[in-house]
């Protein structure tokens, strides 16, 4: 949908009624996703917008990023609101992103010992099934949501490299495709793509 109306859209740049309809195209479904409730699939819908919005919405996103941190730290205006918006879970989950040393053996605990597994594979890591924190439980999911954690303890600083280059040769190539798309519809579908591809990534 995004990518049908960014390309509908021929000036070159977004007035306020552009925006307010490409933010009611992600607005709603990102709210039905929240009630599911599924934080982390609605924040993938973020990038596409900002992506497709040009620079003057990437800008104003970055300045949300800030206010995003003041509630998500449990301060400020925006805290009390959120707590009708998002789960405790959810709220726990960021605030643990944000200041994962307040709560060391709570939420906090799986990113701190992620760190720690980074950490220890050095330059050349371990080997395969050596590293000692994913192999004896101090990150329980490491096969999904720290699985780079897990990696970089095997594989070290060099199997990082090779991991983030291989993602960066895809994102390339994705915004390649992009700029030799047909047409405009193609071009901000392929981006769309990307944008949610290299939010992972982040």
């Amino acid at each position: 949908m995004l990518a049908r109306f960014f390309a509908e859209v021929r000036s070159d740049q977004l007035d306020l009624r552009d925006l307010i309809k490409a933010g009611l195209l992600v607005g709603v479904p990102l709210v039905l996703i929240l009630k599911q409730p599924d934080l982390g699939t609605a924040l993938v819908l973020m990038p596409m917008l900002v992506v497709g919005a040009f620079w003057r919405l990437a800008v104003a996103t970055r300045g949300g990023v800030f206010v995003g941190g003041d509630f998500a730290s449990g301060r400020g205006f925006l805290s009390s609101v959120s707590r009708h918006i998002l789960k405790p879970y959810q709220r726990e989950r960021i605030t643990s992103f944000l200041h994962p040393e307040e709560d060391a053996k709570g939420a906090g605990y799986q990113l701190l010992q992620s760190k720690i597994a980074v950490g220890s594979g050095g330059f050349w890591g371990k080997g395969f099934r050596n590293g000692s924190q994913n192999q004896l439980g101090y990150i329980p999911v490491r096969y999904s949501d720290f699985i780079m954690s897990a990696w970089a303890e095997e594989q070290g600083f060099k199997g990082v490299l090779l991991a983030l280059g291989l993602y960066m040769a895809l994102l390339l190539r994705l915004v390649q495709n992009a700029q030799r798309a047909k047409d405009r519809a193609g071009m901000f579908l392929v981006m769309g793509v990307a944008a949610a591809l290299g939010f992972h990534c982040w």
